[in-house]
């Protein structure tokens, strides 16, 4: 019986499955999170059936939640204007991906929390979440 293949675009998402439940904590790692805004890009440069568009969106956004959840010094963030690729969807936001890692980069070598979401992303259009 044929069953479904296990990794999507390149990630095994069964042996994601198995890190997930074993994964309670990040302890004080930085993490940021950065989630897409328009969910009518879903990485293949097609739109999403209408039918499957909210429900995905919730699904998704609970996980990233609950990803960011991970860490206490973690910030989860919409990137309003982009799609799936969020530095070069149309619409793009390569500037929150650049201030999240040099944010995460600072935080890590100065064993430092990381600033609040509004500070860190003013004027980015971004929606900050956590």
């Amino acid at each position: 019986r044929p069953t479904a293949n296990p990794v999507d675009s390149g990630v095994n998402v069964l042996a994601g499955e198995d890190l997930d439940a074993k994964v309670e904590s990040l302890g004080d790692t930085p993490l940021i999170v950065i989630t897409r805004g328009r969910l009518d890009e879903n990485g293949s440069g097609k739109p999403y059936p209408a039918p499957i568009r909210h429900p995905d969106a919730q699904l998704w956004l609970t996980m990233q939640d609950e990803l960011a959840a991970l860490s206490p010094n973690s910030i989860h963030v919409i990137a309003l204007r982009s799609g799936h690729f969020i530095p070069i969807s149309s619409g793009g936001q390569p500037d929150v991906v650049i201030a999240a890692v040099l944010a995460v980069i600072h935080a890590a070598r100065t064993h430092t929390h990381l600033p609040p979401c509004a500070r860190l992303f003013h004027n980015s259009g971004v929606q900050c979440r956590k």
